[in-house]
C-alpha cells in the first residue's frame, strides 16, 4: 500500500501528484487513521496514513454510527 510522503510540522500538508476521477477518504483499515483512496480510470490507489495508531483499544470508527452516515452522505452526493 502506498504511503503519504512525510510531513514536517513547519511545512504545508504534502500533497498527492495524481489525478483523480473519484477521491474518497475513510478509515478503511480499521484503526481510526483515515486513508485517502483515489480512482483513476481503471487504477485504484489506497495511501495510508503512517502516523502511530491515536487509540489502538478503541473500537473502530465504521462501528460508530455517526461516521456511517457521514461517509454514506458523502459518497451519495458525491460526483
Amino acid at each position: 500500500m502506498p504511503r503519504l510522503p512525510s510531513e514536517s510540522s513547519a511545512a504545508a500538508p504534502p500533497r498527492i501528484a495524481e489525478q483523480a476521477d473519484r477521491l474518497y477518504v475513510a478509515d478503511v483499515t480499521g484503526d481510526w487513521r483515515e486513508e485517502i483512496i483515489v480512482l483513476n480510470r481503471n487504477e485504484l490507489h489506497v495511501y495510508e496514513n503512517r502516523a502511530a495508531n491515536p487509540r489502538p483499544n478503541e473500537r473502530r470508527l465504521w462501528e460508530t454510527r455517526n461516521y456511517r452516515r457521514l461517509k454514506q452522505c458523502h459518497n451519495y452526493y458525491s460526483p
